[in-house]
């Protein structure tokens, strides 16, 4: 084995939220390269940590003003493992868009009802959670 053009170095694997508190307060924590083209996605998926999605919730009811229907809008937002860059965003199986690890997702809701939402990381872990919309008056 060939150990001449070897070298180690030493990374961080902060779920992204602590990261995020790290950032804000000034303070870089040094993270993981991207994964190399050449690795499978079968070895990087099965590594590390599949996203929790912290909102929405699915213990509330989320309630919308009839009149605000199609316009206010639900942020979602999940922790990911320190080697994911972005969130892939669905619900009931319909891609709605894409979000930085670091950042919120915005939906709108166009109609009431139950929901799937489902978060999967650009390394194909994934996690879901049901949630409600309801309208008033």
């Amino acid at each position: 084995m060939n150990l001449k053009n070897t070298r180690t170095e030493v990374f961080e694997f902060w779920p992204s939220d602590l990261l995020k508190l790290f950032y804000q307060v000034g303070i870089p924590r040094r993270v993981p390269p991207p994964w190399h083209p050449a690795c499978s996605y079968v070895v990087k998926g099965n590594q590390g940590t599949p996203p929790k999605i912290n909102s929405p919730r699915s213990e509330i009811v989320y309630t919308i003003r009839t009149a605000f229907l199609g316009k206010d809008t639900i942020p979602f937002s999940a922790a990911t493992d320190a080697d994911a860059q972005e969130i892939f965003w669905f619900v009931n199986n319909a891609y709605l868009g894409t979000s930085s690890s670091t950042r919120s997702f915005f939906w709108i809701p166009k109609v009431p009802g139950k929901f799937v939402v489902q978060a999967v990381d650009n390394l194909g872990r994934t996690d879901s959670k049901k949630i409600r919309i309801s309208v008033v008056e």
